[in-house]
């Protein structure tokens, strides 16, 4: 490569086989290069001034940075094995060669009154309550599905709710009932019934 500014005279066997326009990088910003011949790639961080080598091409454009917070963290993948990881170190965070940002994740906030069920890539499961953290790559919440009798006169069936924090404090549902006396008598009875979750894990 022969970089400007000059005024380039090409020698008796030489051959000019393109112009590249030099990309100027923010401070937030970072560059991709690959060379196609080997496969090798190399990033380049802003601010900065970026001139491709031979054989070096971007398939990308320029890219943003990510910025982490203690409440953020990035999902970071390996492209070479497919492996992810979790990026929690606060600051500008620039992806290295061969990897790439699949997405940025927030903190999981769990009130002292709340439980959530982890699942993990393993499949072993963990309670977490009073805590905040974040989920990592192979990780999920485990949802339920639960019938709701929160107002009274439900009838069957009752509407779902999805449920992702679990309530740990005291909660009430409403019954209502048809039964019969010997004499065949038909009473209607109705019910507030007040129950709360006492062990998370049994019910895993």
């Amino acid at each position: 490569n022969e970089l400007g500014p000059q005024l380039l005279v090409l020698g008796p066997y030489e051959k000019m086989l393109g112009v590249q326009v030099k990309v100027v990088l923010e401070k937030d910003e970072y560059y991709r290069l690959v060379n196609k011949r080997t496969g090798t790639e190399r990033v380049v961080k802003g601010p900065n001034v970026v001139v491709p080598e031979t054989g070096e091409e971007n398939d990308e454009g320029k890219q943003k940075a990510v910025f982490i917070t203690v409440q953020t963290a990035a999902i970071v993948e390996y492209r070479t094995t497919g492996q992810q990881r979790l990026e929690t170190n606060p600051g500008v965070f620039y992806p290295g060669p061969y990897e790439m940002i699949k997405s940025v994740r927030s903190r999981t906030a769990v009130r002292a009154n709340e439980a959530a069920v982890v699942r993990h890539s393993s499949g072993n499961v963990t309670v977490k309550t009073g805590e905040a953290f974040f989920l990592d790559p192979y990780s999920t919440i485990v949802e339920y599905s639960w019938s709701s009798y929160a107002t009274p006169g439900a009838e069957e069936p009752v509407p779902k709710d999805r449920v992702r924090l679990i309530d740990l404090r005291i909660r009430r549902m409403f019954i209502s009932t048809e039964v019969r006396t010997n004499d065949q008598v038909k009473l209607r009875l109705d019910a507030i019934v007040f129950w709360r979750v006492d062990d998370v894990q049994l019910m895993v």
